[in-house]
Formats: C-alpha cells, sequence, structure tokens
C-alpha cells in the first residue's frame, strides 16, 4: 500500500467545487463548495489506496477492462 502524499490537483477541485455550487449540493449540509470538493478529492485518493492495499491483500494485479469499438467490455 503506498503511503505517498498526492497533489491537489487544484482544477478538478476547482471545477468540482464549481459543478457543486451549480446544483447546490452543499444546501443540505451548510457546507461550502469548495470543502465539499476537497473531501470529494480526499476520498478518492482514501479508496484508490484501499483498493491497492485489498489487491495486495488477494495477491491480484487487476487491470482495466478493454472497450471495442462498441463500448462493450471483454
Amino acid at each position: 500500500m503506498s503511503g505517498e502524499k498526492q497533489a491537489i490537483p487544484e482544477e478538478f477541485v476547482r471545477d468540482l467545487a464549481a459543478l457543486l455550487n451549480k446544483y447546490s449540493m452543499e444546501n443540505g449540509s451548510n457546507t461550502p463548495d469548495f470543502i465539499l470538493a476537497h473531501t470529494v478529492w480526499r476520498f478518492i485518493v482514501v479508496l484508490n489506496g484501499a483498493i491497492a492495499w485489498r489487491d495486495e491483500w488477494y495477491g491480484i494485479m487487476p487491470h482495466p477492462a478493454f472497450a471495442g469499438d462498441d463500448g462493450e467490455t471483454e
């Protein structure tokens, strides 16, 4: 499991905050959209780490499914 720190993807977080704001997603928790956007980004980082840890535990090396021209996966 990797413990390395990841740089904050500022453009992603800014765009996500704008999208959250556009749909007023911050209203339910009364939390500023930039805080929600950072939280979502951190969740993605933590989830990726958990999945990598799980794969290491099971000794598997998953790979993305190939999508052909028709969009179907193998």
